[in-house]
């Protein structure tokens, strides 16, 4: 009888132990891994990945009017600048296919869902140029500049049905362009704030988001003919992107957190032809080739944290043209396509530039 009872002793403790290490375990079901993808969870780390590349090509396109207005502009036509202020304003569209996002915890590696991304964004920025108005721009080169403008991202799923998030964010920064000759330098920062919402079948959910990026390029610019120009510019970028913890009503969602740092090379061919009645037009191919190092993608759900990752490599091309229609006006156009192994992306731009 006592050795009966010592051991219903043992089972109830044994019992009551294993019950314990299950309740304090960390819950599998509680991550965006839980018997395949917790579709919310994957969704904010995809839209974050999303409104973080909508910004990055904006402030691409920012930089590349800067380079091309202030640095390298058509020969044939001299400008006629009364003023030492600009405006340079553009807008953009894109369209992303991406095959998905490799997702991991401590438990599980998954590779989620393809999904589409469309893109918006437009900016103003103003212009100063400062070695004009301080008298020593014969050599040297100084532009000093304040942008502000609007991004968003909308994100769908190709096979998770009813899912979507978009992220609509306003943008603000500044840069500043030295030049000594055809050479230069430039640096340009931009935070991004805005707001993503997160819908799914019988859930809504939203949440505030803060990003910051900053770059920075030097280049040189080589005239090979008196027509076509060459531009050798490479540099490096930055960024840092947080979403808020949020809850959609059945599920609690913590921070997001998205950083990484990137090697850029971007070289660039241009030619200018004048017209009969003096407008200049002046198309360009451009390349660009990036390597990113240190990326994180992370969210969590209750409390558990899961790794995004895609490719970390990418090449784009771009194409158009820059038409000087007067001495102070510059209408641009461009096509653009990105690729990496995971993803490709097309995009279109229209822009204008006024000299003052």
């Amino acid at each position: 009888m006592k050795a009966e009872k010592r051991l219903l002793r043992l089972a109830i403790a044994s019992a009551v132990s294993i019950g314990t290490a299950l309740v304090l375990m960390p819950s599998k079901a509680n991550a965006c891994i839980s018997e395949g993808l917790e579709t919310n969870c994957y969704l904010g780390g995809v839209a974050n990945s999303a409104i973080v590349d909508t910004s990055l090509d904006a402030l691409h396109n920012i930089v590349d009017e800067i380079v091309e207005g202030d640095v390298s502009p058509a020969k044939a036509a001299p400008q006629a600048l009364s003023t030492p202020f600009g405006v340079f304003a553009s807008g953009q569209l894109a369209h992303t296919e991406h095959d998905g996002f490799t997702v991991s915890n401590d438990f599980d590696v998954e590779t989620g869902p393809s999904f589409d991304v469309d893109e918006f964004s437009a900016a103003v920025s103003v212009d100063f140029n400062a070695a004009k108005h301080f008298g020593f721009d014969n050599e040297h080169g100084l532009n000093l500049g304040l942008f502000a403008g609007y991004a968003s991202a909308k994100v769908a799923f190709n096979s998770f049905g009813a899912f979507e998030g978009t992220n609509r964010s306003g943008m603000f920064g500044g840069y500043g362009l030295y030049r000594y000759g055809t050479s230069y330098a430039l640096v340009a920062a931009s935070a991004f704030l805005g707001s993503t919402d997160v819908e799914s079948t019988g859930a809504f959910g939203s949440y505030g988001t803060q990003g910051y990026a900053i770059t920075g390029s030097v280049g040189r610019i080589f005239n090979l003919t008196d027509r076509i120009r060459f531009d050798l510019r490479g540099g490096l970028l930055g960024v840092t992107f947080t979403g808020d913890a949020y809850s959609n009503g059945f599920e609690d969602f913590g921070k997001s957190r998205l950083s990484f740092g990137a090697i850029k090379f971007e070289p660039g061919i241009f030619a200018d032809y004048q017209f009969g009645n003096g407008m200049v037009i002046s198309p360009y191919a451009r390349a660009d080739v990036q390597q990113r190092f240190g990326y994180s993608n992370t969210a969590s759900v209750f409390g558990s944290t899961s790794n995004f990752k895609d490719a970390d490599f990418s090449v784009a091309l771009s194409s158009g043209f820059n038409l000087k229609m007067t001495g102070s006006t510059t209408l641009s156009t461009e096509i653009r396509g990105k690729w990496s192994a995971d993803s490709s992306t097309i995009s279109g731009k229209l822009g204008v530039k006024i000299a003052f």
